[in-house]
């Protein structure tokens, strides 16, 4: 298993391109930014802590709330790094830990091996840095003609984006319900520009 530093480390050695740059890069030169919207609840996946000042900050769980056009916890970028994978990405910088802003990308909550990987843990928003936990693959379900719906299985832990409950609050890894169109695991992602 690699870590984060390690990776980091790796791509500074050998001149690659880290994770997409604030304010330039091709992250903030797409056509617009999208939503992701349960469709069981019609609530859209937000990273749910800021700090005092309105910023998301790295670690924040994400779960659900009623889709604001302002709100840009909410508004996603679709960036597509390998054949048939997406990685989502906050339009809004992340307050890192380190106090930095960052790009902050959806993630699992915890960088283990597969079969460490746990159903019920909740995402979080982390440094985007190209990691397998971040990037997702969309498989679509059984929608309305002009308005898919897809769920999101995760690359390392092979789980979807599963949300439950009353409130609908959480956004957690679960296992596939294998291409049933079971609506807690049921997405579309309008432009919301």
């Amino acid at each position: 298993m690699r870590t984060r530093k390690t990776l980091y480390a790796a791509a500074a050695a050998v001149g690659m391109a880290g994770p997409l740059l604030l304010g330039g890069g091709p992250a903030n030169a797409a056509l617009g930014d999208r939503a992701l919207i349960n469709t069981k609840s019609n609530l859209a996946l937000t990273a749910l802590q800021k700090n005092g000042a309105g910023e998301v900050i790295e670690g924040s769980k994400v779960g659900l709330k009623a889709f604001g056009s302002t709100d840009n916890s909410q508004k996603w970028i679709a960036t597509s790094p390998s054949f048939g994978v997406v990685r989502y990405q906050l339009r809004s910088a992340v307050r890192g830990t380190n106090g930095a802003l960052v790009s902050g990308c959806l993630d699992l909550p915890r960088d283990v091996d597969r079969s460490q990987q746990r159903p019920g843990e909740i995402l979080v928003i982390r440094r985007c840095d190209s990691s397998n936990s971040q990037r997702w693959t969309k498989f679509g379900v059984q929608s309305t003609p002009g308005v898919p719906k897809f769920r999101l299985n995760n690359v390392l832990s092979a789980m979807s984006i599963d949300v439950t409950g009353v409130q609908f609050t959480s956004a957690f890894q679960d296992v596939d319900d294998g291409g049933i169109a079971e609506t807690t695991q049921s997405f579309t992602d309008p432009v919301v520009n």
